[in-house]
């Protein structure tokens, strides 16, 4: 077929037959939205592979690409398009020579709508080199990310990199997970020193080394007024030679606010040096709140080179420094940096070293981050004077804290108990995470108790997987949870936890005690999961459904009453005589409002429920109450008349 013009487009454009120019009815139906600027067809997908939903385009062999591009490129209402990788099993260059995809750019290039695109590799330098026009003419693009570019040449990256310096409207650039190599970033990242308004530059999952690093610096350095803000640079193979040459561009970024070096396994001390001198500048570092640095390995020398620098971002709200073989020497060293910061929100030391019993000596003064909102020290071994030390130094001073992680610290019950003290002055904790403590029991879990039973106990969220506390330790759980009314998840897997009927008995007895009628209003009516989902006991279940269906706790237990006391014993009642009566048959009025909720029928119609009818179930039980009241109103009058009586005769006496 020859290459058609846009005279020719325009002409036929509202009289060709779609079904005529695509391989389905699906792609029809997207050419159909596109032509009449659909309003609510705002994004779209071109894929080699299967379609990922019904606004994905499957390119076939009887679809013409001039069409797309050409309806694509007068749309006004487009404001996404993903140009999806090429699935390994195709033959790209073949597709694009049979659908033309040089009058797919011909139209494309019109496009002044799309704020956001990705661009797969499988379009290649084909693409690269001819959408100058596109970028150059489109004010409004806004976000420009790239597929997988492992095999991609220097040359289309060369053709990438003019492609951006077309394009002054980016406010983000993502080549996240694309594979490119350091010599092709290095010539993609030239690019940037013309783009002073981007915002966001994320290249993490590449190849980026020395070159790519020495590139981003000049690039940086060379850029007038420097609008980025987050840099992302993980999971790469920086080392200390290119962090120090990427150090002197990010000099220059005065309003950077979010940096990760994630994952860079090269960097080590000297590099650590680097950013201290880099945060220790007068503008950078003034305005970072996020700093990503885990996976490094950077040590108690690295942990002690940072601190410095650490101590001059003031803003800093999240800090993460997991797996970095930080010890106690090293985690002392971070408490002298960061203990003045009045805006640190999340402390992540996860997956260290830290905790043991000389831990006292290396934090000479207490430590008390009165802003701190997380804190995370899973994965570290904390020794029981390590657990007294954290209690007794940092939790007792962080009353803002709301999610505290401690899995996998070889805490024990002596460990638990020396912990509780300071767990129980963080009156805002929400999270308590002690899943995989294996040698905790319910000796551990009892010294929770006053903690869960303070008025001041807000926490929602109790881990206690992978520890195998027995039925002993549901009892101490269940004693400890009785009059608790925040705790809405206690989590386990039930066969980690080495539960028997026992166990989940206490647990019913928890949600629903029905020893008495009081008991049973008194019961638990605010937890929501007791172990896992799917792996629980059937009548714990139902309990748990009825305290997540129902935000009303007095309504849940209505409920519970109901469902547990087919009978009411009111004798207790005759000691207030009849001004109790009102009361009983305004409650079962009450209850006959809640039975009109069709969802009690639902949660209430069990297999023990199932031949009941609800309603009449409800109105023999309060004939039932009305009886025993009118049984015993006989005694009641009675000993109302006689006791009249009596004062009308000593009032007679006494006239006399």
């Amino acid at each position: 077929m020859d290459r058609l013009d846009v005279n020719y487009y325009e002409a036929h454009a509202q009289t060709v037959i779609l079904t005529d120019i695509t391989s389905d009815e699906y792609n029809a139906a997207i050419l159909q939205k596109l032509r009449d600027n659909d309003p609510k067809f705002t994004s779209l997908g071109i894929t080699f592979g299967d379609p990922g939903d019904e606004d994905d385009f499957l390119i076939g062999r009887e679809d013409d690409l001039g069409w797309l591009g050409y309806f694509i490129g007068r749309s006004t209402t487009l404001q996404y398009l993903f140009i999806y990788d090429t699935p390994a099993y195709m033959h790209m260059p073949q597709a694009i020579e049979v659908n033309r995809i040089g009058t797919f750019i011909e139209g494309f290039n019109r496009n002044q709508s799309i704020k956001e695109m990705h661009i797969g590799s499988g379009l290649g330098s084909a693409m690269f080199g001819q959408t100058d026009n596109f970028f150059k003419n489109n004010n409004g693009l806004r976000e420009l990310s790239f597929g997988i570019m492992s095999t991609i040449s220097a040359e289309s990256a060369r053709s990438i990199a003019h492609m951006l310096s077309q394009c002054t409207s980016l406010r983000k650039i993502s080549f996240e997970d694309s594979e490119a190599s350091d010599v092709v970033l290095a010539e993609i990242i030239k690019a940037i020193g013309t783009h002073p308004q981007l915002e966001e530059l994320d290249l993490g999952g590449n190849n980026l080394g020395r070159e790519g690093c020495a590139a981003l610096g000049n690039a940086l350095k060379v850029c007038r007024n420097p609008q980025l803000q987050n840099l992302y640079l993980c999971n790469n193979f920086i080392g200390d030679v290119g962090l120090a040459t990427m150090v002197t561009g990010l000099r220059n970024c005065h309003n950077l606010t979010k940096l990760s070096l994630t994952g860079n396994e090269l960097i080590t001390v000297e590099g650590c040096r680097s950013l201290s001198t880099l945060f220790q500048s007068d503008q950078c570092g003034l305005n970072l709140t996020h700093l990503y640095l885990d996976n490094m390995n950077i040590g108690d020398d690295g942990a002690r080179a940072i601190s410095a620098g650490l101590a001059n971002l003031h803003l800093l709200e999240e800090l993460h420094l997991s797996q970095n073989s930080i010890g106690n020497e090293g985690a002392g060293a971070l408490a002298a940096g960061v203990m003045d910061l009045q805006s640190l929100k999340a402390l992540h030391l996860s997956h260290n070293t830290i905790g043991g019993q000389e831990i006292h000596s290396m934090i000479q003064e207490p430590t008390k981050i009165s802003t701190l909102e997380t804190l995370d020290l899973m994965d570290n071994m904390f020794s029981v004077s390590g657990l007294i030390f954290l209690g007794n130094n940092l939790l007792q001073g962080t009353r803002t804290l709301r999610e505290l992680y401690l899995c996998n610290c070889a805490i024990d019950d002596d460990g638990l108990q020396a912990l509780a003290g300071g767990i129980s002055n963080c009156c805002n904790l929400t999270g308590l995470h002690l899943s995989r403590n294996r040698s905790i029991t319910a000796t551990g879990l009892r010294s929770l108790s006053s903690f869960l039973h303070s008025d001041e106990c807000c926490v929602q969220y109790l881990g206690l997987d992978a520890i195998n506390f027995g039925d002993d330790g549901a009892v101490a759980l269940a004693d400890g949870l009785k009059g608790n009314s925040t705790l809405k998840t206690l989590c386990f897997r039930p066969a980690l936890a080495g539960l028997t009927s026992a166990g989940w008995s206490a647990f019913s007895r928890l949600l629903c005690n029905t020893s008495s009628v009081n008991s049973t209003y008194l019961s638990n009516h605010s937890v929501e999961m007791i172990g896992s989902y799917g792996d629980q006991d059937n009548d714990v279940k139902q309990l748990l459904d009825l305290n997540k269906h129902y935000t009303n706790n007095d309504h849940v237990a209505t409920r519970k009453i109901l469902l547990s006391h087919p009978d009411f014993d009111v004798e207790p009642c005759f000691e207030w005589n009849l001004n109790l009566l009102p009361l009983v048959v305004s409650w079962f009025e009450r209850v006959s409002a809640l039975m009109d909720d069709k969802s009690w029928f639902e949660l209430a119609m069990t297999p023990e429920f199932s031949h009941k009818s609800m309603y009449c179930f409800e109105e023999r039980r309060k004939l039932s109450t009305m009886y025993k009241f009118v049984r015993g109103l006989p005694l009641l009058v009675v000993d109302g008349y006689s006791s009249s009586k009596n004062a009308v005769s000593r009032k007679r006496k006494f006239d006399q």
